[in-house]
């Protein structure tokens, strides 16, 4: 095990809260991973090439939990970062026994246009 640690930033700006995670390429061992603050992680990594996943769910809106005047609400979120840096990642990292341990990643996403 290694710890690992780095910034992660979205357009160059560090991500505000979210989660990143390292799993094994080949789907064997344990998959180790930690929460985004303030665009810094930190956590234990077994060795091994990784395939690193970076979530960071945002609140874009409300909506009423039933369709009743006195329904409580719930926060709508979505996925800021694009797919190809978690559900289909194409990033990697290799936590090696000697060298650095420190992965920053600066993943990019279009902007989305303003609604009318």
């Amino acid at each position: 095990m290694a710890t690992v640690s780095g910034q992660v930033t979205l357009n160059g700006v560090p991500i505000e809260t979210g989660s990143i995670v390292f799993a094994p390429i080949d789907g064997k061992g344990p998959v180790a991973g930690g929460k985004i603050k303030a665009g810094q992680y930190s956590f234990a990594s077994p060795y091994g090439s990784k395939r690193v996943e970076i979530n960071s769910p945002r609140v874009v809106g409300q909506q009423k939990t039933y369709d009743t005047p006195d329904s409580p609400v719930v926060d709508v979120v979505e996925e800021a970062i694009p797919a190809t840096y978690n559900t289909a990642t194409t990033i990697t990292a290799d936590v090696t026994p000697e060298g650095s341990r420190k992965f920053d990643f600066d993943v990019k996403a279009a902007a989305k246009p303003a609604k009318k």
